[in-house]
């Protein structure tokens, strides 16, 4: 993002790779050293925020890639 003004460092840290395409929570930037947990930390307060303000929004998926349609909304 070229303005993050407004948004918080946990939720900078989960939209600025998001920028260009969406991208599971696995391809977030924290590295191949980060467990599920981790991620979860790191990513769990920035992504409930940017949820609850509609900025984003979270789905599973069976597949990667796959259709965005085709996802649960979560």
């Amino acid at each position: 993002m070229d303005d993050d003004e407004g948004l918080d460092p946990a939720e900078v840290l989960v939209l600025d790779p998001l920028e260009d395409s969406p991208l599971p929570l696995w391809e977030l930037g924290l590295g191949a050293w980060a467990s599920p947990q981790q991620r979860v930390a790191f990513l769990g307060p920035g992504l409930v925020s940017l949820v609850a303000r509609g900025l984003i929004e979270v789905r599973r998926f069976g597949n990667w890639p796959t259709r965005w349609d085709a996802a649960l909304r979560l």
